[in-house]
């Protein structure tokens, strides 16, 4: 009605409208953000962390190898029930002698003298986890590890290159999400007889050494796969678990970049020289 005056109700205030437009478009921004967030967590690859247990990797009959090499006299266990003879060493033989008396034989200074050779074997503990609880529930690991000698002297074959002088087999096993496996793998050497003269040459020089251990991985998750390299540094080598070698500290091991993977191979050792 004319001359009544419009007390402004049902009238919107245009600086409202442009606030609540903005607090909308902030909010669904928000959403978006989050909601991006989510999936990328979600399809993000685990995190896959490996340890090397104490830094530490043992070799049992390291010292017998490295006796019999010097043709010093070693001992020989009785063999069990359809298998071979072992060497042992001076402390071991001692103490199978006082259990088996005179089945334990001595070799290498005798008539008898018995040319079988002890086969030097290396033990890693490896510890790997998924502790983030991304990616597939169940992830198929199949794990290799070699020892790759680090501080050899650039003249020696092992020198400036990762070829491992140690080469453990493939090892595979599931690793469900956040949770951890323990790995243990073994390698027998010797069969190759310049490689255990390059392993023993090298324990009696130093009598403990350290390596790098590079452990290849391939996760496979359903159809798709991926393949980490990792580095470990420094892992100590040492015969048996003699308690001033072995640390009370995992060597924790690093992911190395996409294009630096490690690509397991043994080492070429080249052939003794021969013999007069």
């Amino acid at each position: 009605m004319k001359g009544v005056e419009d007390d402004g109700r049902g009238r919107s205030v245009p600086c409202l409208v442009a606030v609540r437009c903005v607090v909308a478009t902030a909010v669904s921004v928000v959403a978006f953000v989050m909601v991006v967030m989510v999936i990328i967590t979600v399809r993000r690859p685990e995190e896959i962390q490996v340890v090397v247990d104490r830094g530490y990797v043992a070799v049992h009959g390291m010292e017998t190898a490295v006796v019999g090499n010097m043709t010093a006299s070693v001992a020989m266990a009785p063999a069990p029930a359809g298998g071979h003879r072992r060497l042992l060493s001076t402390a071991a033989a001692r103490k199978l002698s006082e259990v088996h008396g005179s089945d334990t034989q001595t070799v290498g200074g005798g008539e008898d003298e018995d040319t079988e050779e002890y086969y030097p074997t290396f033990r890693i503990v490896l510890k790997v986890s998924s502790p983030t609880g991304r990616g597939d529930d169940v992830i198929d690991c199949n794990t290799t590890i070699g020892l790759v000698d680090v501080l050899a002297p650039p003249s020696a074959p092992a020198g400036s290159t990762d070829a491992a002088i140690v080469l453990f087999g493939a090892v595979r096993f599931s690793l469900d999400k956040e949770s951890s496996h323990t790995l243990l793998a073994t390698a027998t050497i010797g069969h190759d007889e310049a490689q255990r003269r390059y392993v023993t040459e090298r324990y009696r020089n130093s009598f403990v050494f350290q390596v790098a251990v590079k452990v290849q991985m391939i996760a496979t998750r359903h159809s798709s796969s991926t393949t980490y390299t990792f580095n470990c540094w420094p892992v100590t080598v040492g015969d048996g678990y003699a308690a001033e070698l072995v640390d009370d500290d995992d060597v924790l091991c690093t992911k190395t970049t996409s294009h630096d993977k490690w690509i397991p191979k043994l080492l070429h050792f080249p052939a003794p020289p021969p013999t007069s």
